[in-house]
């Protein structure tokens, strides 16, 4: 089945993306985050695995198969982090969006021709050497200025125990260089750091993949779609080879011309926000002390992506 995946950091822009894509392309079906360790596919044995081109985990390349051949095996439900009692009851009767979404994935393709299936997962930005390598994916990666990542994460109230990267012996070997840092061995329990680590890691990641593979990864900054979606969204669509309708432009308007930017109730998804103010927004506190520490840590792999610290 041809593939493409949406990817990046959690919080920088992989559900607005997947969910433009189903848009764009209407004999698509998409599947929510096999990839996650809590609420994903079984057998994931961590947050933001990794596998190389030439595979050297079993396990890893099972999952990245069934996930192509739309034969998953998702968890029916599980809690998140930070969230109400009643939504981890309602996930329970009702089943994860995973699951929801590949219920729905198995009935739609089995009545549309030659369906794209579309993945929606920020876990899998560290598996696409193994997936353009062995399945010959496409990919969408998402990138957002580490400011506002942090920012949005902690809003949540989300922590990420960067023990999920030290224990995978495969991205030891290929990325010593990314991982064995002072600010790595020191973040155990800083949230700053444990960010800056994070997309330090993932981008860099990302950048040599993006250059390995040009006609298969494309990298998207967040600030450019808020700035100008229909241009960004142009170039995705061409690089995918799309052409979408008058319906897709019209619902692109929609969700980009919001009048506020912070989420409604504090929703962790709200697509409805004004981009070009939220893409910016993190400039406010950019030259924060914390942020200034932030910047240390990812800089090498930053100016890779952005010129400025403080403009983009």
């Amino acid at each position: 089945m041809n593939t493409i995946i949406a990817t990046g950091i959690h919080r920088s822009g992989t559900t607005v993306m997947g969910a433009l894509l189903q848009k764009a392309m209407t004999n698509s079906v998409t599947i929510y985050e096999p990839m996650n360790f809590r609420l994903g596919c079984m057998g994931v044995p961590y947050w933001y695995p990794y596998l190389p081109g030439t595979g050297g985990d079993a396990q890893l390349e099972v999952l990245c198969k069934r996930i192509v051949e739309l034969n998953c095996q998702y968890k029916w439900s599980g809690a998140a982090d930070g969230e109400s009692r009643l939504k981890t009851f309602s996930r329970y009767l009702a089943g994860s969006k995973g699951v929801r979404s590949y219920i729905s994935a198995k009935i739609h393709s089995a009545f549309t021709k030659e369906p794209t299936l579309i993945v929606k997962d920020p876990f899998c930005i560290l598996l696409l050497d193994y997936f353009v390598q062995r399945f010959d994916v496409k990919a969408i990666v998402t990138i957002r200025h580490p400011v506002a990542i942090y920012q949005s994460i902690k809003r949540q109230g989300w922590n990420f125990d960067l023990i999920n990267l030290k224990k995978q012996s495969l991205l030891q070997k290929d990325y010593e260089k990314l991982l064995n840092t002072p600010q790595y061995e020191s973040s155990a329990a800083d949230f700053d750091l444990q960010v800056g680590v994070l997309w330090r890691v993932l981008y860099g990641v990302t950048f040599d993949l993006s250059q390995k593979y040009p006609k298969n990864i494309l990298v998207i900054r967040h600030e450019d779609f808020g700035s100008n979606p229909f241009q960004t969204m142009e170039k995705v669509l061409c690089f995918l080879g799309v052409r979408p309708d008058s319906k897709f432009h019209t619902y692109l308007k929609k969700i980009t011309g919001g009048e506020r930017i912070d989420p409604r109730r504090n929703a962790v998804h709200d697509f409805v926000r004004n981009s070009a103010d939220l893409a910016a927004a993190w400039k406010k506190q950019v030259k924060n002390p914390e942020f200034i520490r932030l910047q240390s840590i990812v800089a090498d792999v930053f100016h890779k992506f952005y010129k400025d610290w403080a403009e983009v």
